[in-house]
């Protein structure tokens, strides 16, 4: 589940990117990880994890927590 949790972060910040032949295969990741099970939580535990670094979170860990609350809200609206 860990390899998976660092995939996941990857994709995440990947669909920050401009370019679109960047941007679209990992949103694509994303909506397949969408229908596994545990996926919500997996995201929630990622978010925590990074929140419990405080200071040490760098901008990379900022910008994926925000991807990850927007991941977070449109999965669990489906």
């Amino acid at each position: 589940m860990a390899d998976m949790a660092a995939q996941v972060r990857a994709a995440l910040i990947t669909t920050l990117s401009p370019a679109k032949e960047t941007r679209v295969p990992a949103e694509q990741y994303l909506s397949r990880c969408e229908q596994q099970q545990g996926f919500t939580v997996m995201l929630l535990e990622m978010v925590a994890q990074i929140v419990q670094k405080g200071p040490a979170a760098t901008a990379e860990d900022g910008s994926c927590v925000q991807v990850a609350g927007v991941y977070f809200k449109n999965t669990v609206k489906r």
